[in-house]
């Protein structure tokens, strides 16, 4: 049993309300769920559950239910469940669509005084128009004992509402509740930023992950990317990766300059004139919101270890699809099991237009020193995958055949 917000541009404005329901966890971590909302019918859904925290993915999973979601599923502290413990400095990252249905995403920061009060600044580019360090504040943020939070956001925009599910102190979920006909549907992470940040706090190794939706194409494709950030610590970096813009494979690489302020906020100029806007969390890690016409949205994750092998990927992992970017990609949680020798297996539940599948198999991998992971099926590439860490990776579809990449988050 629980509680739920949900915004959807069908309908005139956000519902909330309790729910009951049912769940059946499998032998290979992957989790059916039923939620029953009180006064609506059952809605469907499936998760991959980490083994080690009780985190996870999950996707709506109904036959015909016109939804298409994908997100994070996250074990709560109860003691986290008031006010006064969202305290401290905070980066955010949210993606979703405008009024008019066109992608929006932002990354940012605020400063939580532990009373009710929130001040920050974040980069949005609704799109593909760029509004650069617009400055919010809130003086009604409250958090009930149910570990439900809201909040009046006022921005250069107006007032918008907002809808916190608290994870933890350093944790939270959030989501617009905007009234508007239609609603502006936005929804992303918060987490907890550590201490003040210098050009140093970018040191090092860090995978990035990033989607978007390239309008310059018609129809609109979806676009892809992963790859390594490799930066200095003393205001340069260099990348490079492997993106999918609609079918179309390429390997960026590229050089340039960063300046990162003390509430964490930096951009990477140069690089391929991208110049994505980086929100540090901590060392290495990073919310990002791309500054051109695709509209990228994604993560910066510290890289773990280096001299990468077949080995290092060992074990099993279970994943799920980030937020898909349109109608045309499809959602899915994963059991994939590692052999540590090129060799793995994968157990897969798959939402999209065409309604739920279920289905695995079999595949070779091949890790070079890097990180970099070229998953092979039937000899034919299918996905491009980066070792965050021995627990951690995530992949992009990489099949020439397939024009609508996604980006696939694995954990043990």
């Amino acid at each position: 049993s629980g509680l739920s917000d949900i915004a959807d541009q069908r309908h005139s404005a956000p519902e909330t309300g309790t729910f009951t329901g049912t769940y059946c966890v499998g032998s290979n971590n992957l989790a059916a769920v039923a939620l029953i909302p009180a006064g609506g019918s059952v809605g469907t859904f499936e998760a991959a559950l980490d083994a080690s925290d009780g985190n996870g993915h999950i996707i709506d999973y109904d036959a015909g239910s016109g939804w298409l979601v994908s997100g994070l599923l996250r074990k709560q502290d109860t003691s986290a469940f008031s006010t006064g413990k969202i305290k401290g400095n905070y980066a955010t990252g949210t993606v979703g669509v405008d009024n008019g249905g066109s992608r929006l995403a932002s990354a940012g920061e605020f400063t939580a005084d532990g009373s009710g009060n929130l001040s920050g600044e974040s980069d949005v580019e609704d799109a593909g128009t760029v509004l650069a360090q617009q400055t919010f504040t809130s003086s009604d943020f409250s958090v009930a004992t149910t570990g439900r939070g809201t909040a009046t956001i006022t921005s250069s925009d107006g007032n918008i509402n907002y809808v916190f599910y608290v994870v933890s102190a350093s944790e939270m979920l959030m989501m617009a509740a905007d009234t508007s006909t239609p609603p502006m549907i936005i929804a992303g992470q918060v987490l907890q930023q550590s201490g003040s940040f210098t050009d140093a706090s970018l040191n090092g190794v860090s995978v990035m992950e990033l989607e978007g939706l390239d309008t310059g194409n018609t129809p609109a494709t979806p676009n892809a990317l992963v790859g390594l950030l490799t930066t200095t610590g003393t205001g340069t970096y260099t990348i490079s990766g492997d993106d999918n813009d609609g079918g179309t494979l390429t390997t960026p690489s590229g050089s340039g300059t960063y300046s990162v302020s003390s509430n964490g906020r930096t951009t990477l100029t140069g690089g391929g004139g991208k110049n994505p806007v980086l929100y540090l969390i901590g060392p290495n890690q990073a919310f990002v919101v791309g500054t051109d016409k695709n509209v990228f949205s994604g993560m910066l994750v510290p890289q773990s270890g280096s001299d990468f092998t077949n080995a290092s990927l060992s074990g099993i992992y279970l994943g799920g699809t980030q937020q898909p970017v349109s109608w045309s990609v499809d959602t899915e949680v994963d059991h994939v099991n590692a052999g540590g020798n090129g060799t793995a297996t994968i157990t897969y539940d798959d939402d999209g237009s065409g309604g739920p599948t279920s289905g695995g198999g079999s595949f070779t991998y091949a890790v070079s020193s890097n990180g970099r992971v070229v998953v092979t099926d039937n000899g034919v590439q299918g996905e491009i995958l980066y070792i965050i860490s021995a627990s951690q990776g995530v992949g992009m579809d990489a099949k020439a055949s397939n024009p609508n990449p996604r980006l696939t988050d694995f954990h043990q």
